[in-house]
């Protein structure tokens, strides 16, 4: 069989190179997603309460939109709080207390995203200015009942911070800020928990 001429062989040589480059060009990759650690409080002494048991509960529901973010977060506050309930409040009710209750009551678990002004002048095009501003706010309640389920006793927590991120951050760089400030939402909060704990429930601490 004779071989085709020199230039149908070019030709096919080429056109199959253009094939492979244009599938080549077709295929993408996706950005590595950042890999935050998972907030717990284990290694946190437990908290021993003199109650039959704990209930987590919320009274806070997320709008889920505009200004709201914490919906879109990896670690949203309200998940950060119910973990610290779960991994630091023990019930372990002496012979007087069989019955009672703890109540963990997240009342408000919101992250707001504020925008803010930049330099829209020629100093803007040479300069990175902070865009937007996350404010954080965690709000709990612990409440004791005994036996009949009067309420006993009572202690809230409440804690805020803020957090600001370049006018060009990437995706990345925003969800690096928003763990960064659940975390010190959380320390802060965990704070003021033990504390009050200590001053307003300690008839009701093992």
């Amino acid at each position: 069989m004779p071989c085709p001429p020199f230039r149908s062989r070019l030709a096919t040589l080429v056109l199959s190179t253009l094939l492979l480059s244009a599938l080549a060009g077709c295929t993408t990759t996706s950005p590595p997603q950042p890999s935050f650690p998972e907030l717990t409080y284990g290694h946190l002494d437990p908290i021993r309460l003199d109650v039959a048991r704990i209930e987590v509960t919320s009274t806070y529901t997320p709008t889920l939109r505009s200004p709201h973010v914490e919906h879109l977060m990896a670690e949203p506050p309200q998940q950060a709080a119910r973990r610290w309930a779960r991994d630091r409040l023990q019930a372990a009710a002496g012979a007087g207390r069989t019955t009672a209750t703890a109540r963990f009551v997240i009342v408000t678990a919101a992250v707001i995203e504020v925008p803010l002004e930049t330099n829209q002048g020629l100093r803007g095009l040479f300069t990175t200015e902070q865009g937007e501003r996350y404010d954080a706010e965690l709000a709990v309640r612990i409440e004791i009942y005994d036996g009949g389920g009067v309420p006993a006793a009572q202690v809230t927590a409440k804690a805020t911070h803020s957090r600001t991120v370049a006018e060009d951050a990437t995706l990345n760089e925003r969800e690096a800020v928003w763990f960064e400030l659940v975390d010190s939402l959380m320390r802060d909060l965990n704070v003021a928990l033990e504390q009050n704990i200590a001053t307003y429930l300690s008839p009701y601490t093992l």
